[in-house]
């Protein structure tokens, strides 16, 4: 007779996490070293690390959207392209090949750069010149390499497609689908740190885009990480949301106050007030931080503490 016995579903309820790939996170690589060439330079590294994080230890820059080193590598946005030897004669991922004994790595190939340029191309192919207004603007990772990796003019022509704007997926989090490069971060994050099922993509194909699951708002207290996880602005904060711009900021490294973790958490402060990326003490009294406060403690306000501060001392609370 066929086992009758339950599967573990693990923790919440979820099944448990498959096999994780060489060099991905959760899973430590070998200490085996392997020895490589990328552009003409020489590195060691473990056995199991991919080529994307090799060649971050030579500061050689190897773009990418989807790759994040907290997630499992998947190649979504194929902007990571390099030409490897010995292989295929064509441009592969960096951000899903392991290392191996004796590989050459060339970012810096025709090839390699044409490839990267075409498919930046057809990233901003719907991308809407939202630039001077989005939230995202300059610390954008879709401005940054398209300045040093894209084409320096643009060759479209035809009229982009268009979403309803902005969409909100819960009280605080909202969704601008034409600036959406479907990267999958946000879902991944899911799915694989959150372990909850709120997020998915509907569609396929040229259609997809990113929707709460069942139409049900985000719930889940670790969802403004999704807001940081985003690399083009498609996501952004509800309660921040046209508020300031990035060089307005100071930012000073501090931990967080909530629980005895110790976790590393930036304070930010604008004109003399606190801000918390999301919400200004000055302004927003009483307001839930929902993100910016390490995850032990994301559900608790810390918005009392900084009601009692003084206007003085709130740019260090």
């Amino acid at each position: 007779m066929p086992d009758q016995t339950a599967p573990d579903l693990g923790r919440r309820g979820n099944p448990p996490q498959t096999a994780k790939q060489p060099g991905a996170p959760g899973e430590s690589p070998d200490s085996t070293g392997i020895t490589l060439s990328i552009d003409g330079r020489t590195v060691t590294v473990p056995k199991g690390t991919l080529l994307v994080e090799a060649a971050k230890l030579l500061s050689i820059e190897v773009p990418v959207f989807c790759y994040h080193h907290k997630l499992n590598p998947v190649g979504a946005c194929r902007l990571c392209l390099v030409e490897i030897s010995p292989g295929p004669p064509k441009p592969q991922t960096a951000c899903t090949t392991p290392v191996a004994e004796g590989m050459v790595v060339r970012t810096n190939t025709a090839g390699a750069v044409a490839a990267r340029a075409d498919i930046l191309e057809y990233e901003l192919l719907n991308h809407p010149l939202d630039c001077p207004v989005c939230d995202k603007g300059g610390e954008c990772p879709l401005q940054d390499y398209t300045f040093r990796h894209g084409y320096p003019t643009s060759r479209i022509d035809a009229p982009r497609l268009h979403f309803e704007k902005p969409i909100p997926l819960s009280d605080k989090i909202a969704l601008d689908r034409e600036r959406c490069v479907l990267c999958y971060r946000c879902t991944r994050y899911y799915d694989e740190i959150a372990w909850e099922q709120e997020l998915t993509t509907d569609q396929r194909g040229v259609q997809s885009y990113i929707t709460n699951q069942f139409d049900r708002p985000l719930q889940s207290i670790f969802s403004g990480n999704i807001i940081d996880l985003c690399p083009v602005g498609a996501l952004t904060s509800r309660v921040w949301r046209f508020e300031s711009r990035p060089w307005d900021m100071d930012h000073t490294a501090s931990v967080c106050s909530k629980c005895a973790v110790g976790s590393t958490t930036p304070r930010s402060t604008r004109r003399s007030a606190c801000a918390h990326r999301g919400w200004v003490a000055s302004t927003r009294p009483g307001t839930m931080p929902w993100k910016g406060c390490c995850t032990t403690c994301a559900a608790r306000s810390w918005a009392s503490r900084c009601a009692r501060t003084s206007p003085t001392k709130r740019r260090s609370c």
